[in-house]
């Protein structure tokens, strides 16, 4: 059997290594129960703030809902009114864009169109000065050829007398020459000749008649080529007049088609007369219509964001709302009051859950380490031969260590090292029985 000293002795030594023991192996399990703890806390306050997000979230949600249907119904009856006022005001843009382009087109087609009527006008005046001019020429030529036909009666007139006389003429003379064929001399055939005509003829008057024959001649002569002259100058008189004619009809349709341009031209000056300045104010107009409409855009996009504020509270009520009917409290036909309630239920038992494992494991490991501290001191003053304070300290190191065993128990976990080590010191010191040289 051991004696009391040699128990004595053992006891103190497996204080000594147990304590070693116990604070190496305290240090690990607090860390390892501080993790475990940190579970708790977190999964405590994460439950813990879906609750709250929910509470705080319903009640901004109920104590709202009456401002933002009002500001809903307000801000969807202001919208409807802007999308159909941007709707007008894009189709009175487009239109705009039409009448630009129809304004341009008039524009183009009244320039070219006068353009075209001027050059046109320009080219009548020249060419009616040309056709004046030959009018008149051709009127001065038909004012000379009025005296042709009297000048071609005449002429007729002088040639039928010229062929009388000539064949007047050459029957005297063949009256003559038959009688002086026949042997009648020429004084006798004169004279016989003479009593046939009862006139007296002589070869004088036969040579002034032959001279008077010869010049009416010459005369008939020159008077036919004049004659035949004045026929070409009336051919080529009539040959104008017919071009002239045709150029002053040519030019009556000129100026029948210069009418119409002209009344074109008219036409097109009503349609565009003030058509840039009318432009210019719908323009002004659609500007300021844009800007009060963007204006108004941006009234509606303040005015959604705060109505975002209340429907993003709305969608994290309802996602902790999910959370907790997901984690089995209440239903998708619960009211947020029922979800809560059943929901704060559990908050309440996880924050008793937290609070008893906060206390446990803060009181485990003060009480662990004080009864490891404790009884080293206890060691010590044993080991200075104080043995009363050394047994007081060896007692209250053997009870802080069973109160740090409750407390882990409480916790969850046994750690127990620390109560056996003060225990053991304990039994060394209360077995000494006196003190022990230092």
């Amino acid at each position: 059997m051991l004696g009391k000293q040699q128990f004595r002795t053992i006891s103190l030594v497996i204080a000594v290594i147990l304590l070693v023991v116990a604070f190496m192996v305290g240090i690990l399990n607090k860390s390892d129960d501080k993790l475990e703890l940190r579970q708790v806390q977190g999964e405590y306050n994460d439950f813990k703030a879906i609750v709250d997000t929910l509470s705080e979230n319903d009640k901004k949600l109920t104590d709202g809902k009456v401002d933002y249907d009002s500001e809903k119904a307000s801000y969807d009856e202001d919208k409807a009114a802007y999308d159909k006022a941007v709707a007008d005001c894009d189709a009175q843009e487009v239109k705009f864009d039409e009448d630009v382009m129809s304004y341009n087109q008039k524009l183009a087609q009244y320039n070219v169109t006068k353009d075209a009527v001027s050059s046109g006008k320009t080219a009548y005046n020249s060419g009616k000065t040309q056709l004046d001019e030959g009018w008149k020429t051709v009127n001065e030529g038909e004012a000379q050829l009025k005296e042709l036909d009297k000048a071609k009666s005449a002429y007729s007139s002088a040639k039928s007398q010229y062929d009388q006389s000539a064949a007047a003429y050459n029957k005297l003379t063949k009256a003559i020459s038959d009688l002086e064929d026949k042997g009648v001399p020429h004084i006798m055939a004169l004279t016989m000749v003479s009593a046939t005509t009862g006139q007296i003829v002589t070869d004088d008057s036969l040579a002034e008649m032959k001279s008077q024959l010869d010049s009416a001649k010459k005369q008939l002569d020159t008077a036919k080529e004049q004659l035949d002259q004045a026929e070409k100058a009336k051919a080529q008189l009539d040959s104008a007049k017919s071009q002239l004619e045709k150029g002053q009809s040519e030019l009556d349709s000129a100026k029948s088609q210069l009418d119409a341009g002209e009344k074109q031209v008219s036409k097109l000056q009503k349609e565009i007369s003030g058509g840039q300045e009318k432009l210019d104010a719908e323009q002004k107009a659609l500007t300021d219509k844009r800007a009060e409409l963007d204006k108004t855009k941006e009234e509606l996009e303040a005015r959604s964001d705060k109505l975002k504020e209340y429907e993003t509270i709305a969608e994290k009520a309802q996602r902790s709302r999910e959370k907790l009917i997901d984690a089995g409290y209440g239903s998708a036909e619960d009211d947020n009051a029922a979800i809560l309630a059943s929901a704060q239920a559990h908050e309440s038992k996880l924050h008793g859950e937290y609070i008893r494992a906060t206390v446990s494991y803060s009181v485990t490991y003060a009480a662990y380490m004080l009864a490891i501290v404790i009884a080293i001191i206890a060691l010590v003053k044993l080991k200075k031969g104080k043995l009363k304070p050394a047994t007081t300290l060896a007692v209250a190191a053997a009870a802080l260590g069973a109160v740090s065993l409750i407390a882990s128990v409480v916790f969850g976990s046994v750690h127990s090292l620390a109560f056996a080590a003060a225990v053991f010191t304990a039994v060394g010191v209360c077995l000494t029985e006196k003190p022990e040289a230092a």
